[in-house]
């Protein structure tokens, strides 16, 4: 059995989301339930979306606003190959499972 993460479109956004907003390797991890090294393994090889956030750098602490999911709409916006932007239906193997609104 392998190790490895899948690092769908919706999980890498918000990974790059939470890092931007300087919440902490182990609070994203915690927030995607994957393991710590996945998270810093993704934040090495993928410098273009996790810039170095320097020494000086403070993280924020992990409130539930930042760390909770936004809810998923039942379509989805593409890119093809071609570079052109369509709106398709959820596939939930590939972008999860829809979540309704919590009230």
């Amino acid at each position: 059995m392998s190790n490895t993460v899948t690092w769908t479109g919706a999980r890498l956004d918000l990974a790059v989301m939470l890092w931007r907003l300087g919440v902490s390797t182990s609070n994203i991890a915690d927030a995607l339930g994957v393991t710590y090294p996945a998270i810093q393994s993704l934040t090495c090889y993928r410098r273009d979306l996790f810039p170095d956030r320097g020494r000086a750098f403070k993280p924020v602490e992990a409130t539930p606003e930042v760390l909770a999911p936004k809810v998923a709409s039942d379509r989805v916006t593409r890119t093809t190959i071609s570079g052109a932007k369509i709106t398709l239906p959820r596939v939930t193997f590939i972008d999860g499972p829809y979540r309704q609104a919590a009230e």
